[in-house]
């Protein structure tokens, strides 16, 4: 799923579970999909979601608001990123979910597959709260203060750092066992 030049949202894949009910408007600015059900937050600030709550956690009931930044899914939860910079998790709240910080110091967020969340702070360190399910070391970050993003799956995560070689961005991975670092070349 995108979000288009023009505010549409665009999708392809799996079509059941009440994903194909999407909306057709053009006044989004960031996506985010979970396992059964999809995220959007509108030019407005609102958000909308799409799709099953398969597990029944809540996971479509938004919170309602016009100061939402960014969305982020995860199978079943939803973590937000507000204007002030502070975060908003709606569905599931076990595996140690609830120990979300509540501080107002973030810049990008990263919701991931089960039991796990990531956000990068203003001051560009990464944070990780939630449940190492499968002990793969998913909640031990990389220390460093320039991190500008940060994404994942069930059991890994990335986060991308900027370097200060002309056109490259390198990225850093973590769990599954690798814990090395990636560098591609990307014009800018």
């Amino acid at each position: 799923m995108r979000v288009r030049y023009d505010g549409s949202l665009v999708r392809w894949g799996q079509s059941g579970y009440g994903l194909s009910d999407m909306p057709t408007d053009n006044d989004f600015v960031d996506i985010g999909a979970g396992a059964h059900a999809a995220f959007a937050v509108r030019a407005n600030g609102s958000l909308v979601a799409w799709g099953e709550d398969s597990h029944t956690m809540g996971i479509l009931n938004v919170p309602s608001g016009n100061d939402f930044i960014m969305v982020s899914g995860g199978i079943d939860y939803c973590l937000a990123l507000k204007l002030d910079g502070s975060l908003l998790m709606w569905g599931q709240s076990g595996y140690g979910l609830s120990n979300m910080p509540t501080d107002n110091a973030f810049i990008n967020i990263g919701a991931i597959g089960s039991h796990a969340a990531f956000a990068v702070r203003s001051d560009g360190s990464l944070v990780a709260w939630g449940e190492d399910s499968h002990n793969v070391g998913i909640l031990n970050v990389p220390s460093g203060n320039d991190f500008i993003d940060v994404a994942g799956g069930i059991d890994h995560a990335l986060a991308l750092t900027p370097i200060p070689i002309p056109g490259a961005v390198i990225l850093g991975s973590i769990g599954l066992g690798f814990s090395g670092w990636l560098c591609r070349r990307k014009r800018i």
